[in-house]
């Protein structure tokens, strides 16, 4: 299944790598990256994944706890710049780098009662899209998994807006969401093409 992308001994950091998405995607690139690479697991404790998308059973205007909004900043924008800041330094100097973005359409769709993890989103891809125009050399993915089987799923079949908690309570009772080793498949596929504009966000359906 995989092509030239896997072929090269290669240093590959995967965040949240202990549950959902993140532990996926660890177990597909162990699977494919050659002898003598390393692959560093980097996860937040289960219990602080707790008001990490926000409060999407609010809209915008019912939006008051700054504990909340500050912390899912924090983790989902502050951090994710952090340890993209980290890793290009430890990495400098390399023959090649890859930066692939978990993203999601809220990137780039206003989401109803989904405005904290909108925005948060939003800010990361446009953070990457901005590395790309920066350092050309560096190869930037911004990868949209799609409706995946996972716990944030689980919240979407919660959340305030009548219209996207019943797409997705029909998405989980007829069997549409995506497994997230089928997503994982697709990503490894856009990664052995290698034929995407830098920078650019790509949608698993489009694959």
């Amino acid at each position: 299944m995989s092509g030239t992308f896997f072929s090269k001994k290669t240093f590959c950091i995967v965040t949240g790598a202990s549950q959902g998405y993140g532990a996926s995607l660890a177990e597909k690139f162990a699977s494919l990256l050659p002898a003598n690479s390393a692959l560093l697991l980097l996860a937040r404790n289960a219990e602080k994944l707790k008001g990490v998308i926000g409060d999407v059973t609010k809209f915008t205007l019912q939006i008051k706890d700054a504990e909340i909004l500050d912390h899912a900043m924090k983790v989902n924008v502050t951090g994710a710049i952090l340890v993209n800041t980290a890793f290009m330094e430890c990495c400098a100097g390399t023959e090649s780098m890859v930066i692939i973005n978990v993203s999601s359409r809220a990137a780039i769709k206003p989401l109803s009662s989904w405005s904290i993890y909108c925005a948060g989103k939003a800010a990361r891809y446009m953070f990457f899209q901005v590395v790309a125009t920066e350092k050309e050399a560096v190869r930037v993915l911004n990868w949209g998994p799609g409706l995946l089987d996972t716990d944030m799923q689980a919240r979407c079949r919660e959340c305030a807006d009548d219209a996207i908690r019943h797409n997705a309570i029909d998405a989980y009772e007829q069997g549409k969401l995506l497994s997230c080793e089928e997503s994982a498949d697709k990503l490894v596929i856009v990664l052995d093409r290698n034929d995407y504009k830098s920078g650019s966000h790509i949608d698993v359906y489009d694959v």
